[in-house]
């Protein structure tokens, strides 16, 4: 479900120093500081963050910042670098690939628990699954972009956390749902 946390300026100052976080962390500069006047209140809100890489118009890198106890600024700095440099999928990002990549970020609100993965609705929801030992996540974008039911979506998350398909199935798997709110990069 989208949500509007954030007005466009605030979503273009984010895309902004999402870029500039990426560009100071690959060519090892310092990192960008937004200045005290541009942190508007919707800016120091605590909200999770998503950043994605895209090049070519396949994903590139993509990291989260689950932390909702840091101004939402500051969770997309980290998960810029994060899609850049640490992304296990991926090489780290080079200097040349700077030029090429679109960044889309993805503001997330608080997670709340539901009782059963029946509760989650793929188009509207993101979702974070917990399952012996593992844990993943997938934002809505996930299922609007694979065309996935809930069957098959929930069966990819345990695989992308290291569980058997059916590990969703489990008495002792736990679900918390998300809404988000996305900004990209015009092409």
């Amino acid at each position: 479900m989208s949500e509007s946390w954030l007005n466009p300026e605030e979503g273009g100052t984010l895309l902004l120093l999402a870029r500039e976080s990426i560009e100071a962390a690959v060519t090892e500069s310092p990192l960008p500081e937004l200045p005290a006047h541009q942190i508007t209140q919707g800016l120091q809100l605590q909200l999770g963050a998503f950043v994605t890489l895209k090049m070519g118009g396949e994903l590139r890198g993509c990291i989260g910042e689950m932390n909702w106890e840091r101004a939402v600024y500051k969770n997309v700095i980290r998960a810029a670098i994060g899609s850049a440099l640490h992304d296990p999928r991926f090489s780290p990002l080079a200097e040349e690939e700077l030029a090429q990549i679109k960044i889309e970020t993805t503001i997330l609100g608080a997670l709340q628990k539901i009782p059963s993965a029946e509760a989650f609705d793929p188009l509207l929801h993101g979702i974070q699954l917990e399952a012996s030992g593992g844990r993943a996540v997938f934002l809505p974008k996930v299922a609007q972009e694979t065309g996935w039911g809930r069957e098959q979506l929930l069966e990819n998350l345990c695989l992308k956390a290291g569980l058997v398909r059916e590990a969703w199935k489990h008495p002792h798997a736990a679900f918390k749902i998300f809404t988000t709110q996305e900004f990209a990069e015009m092409v």
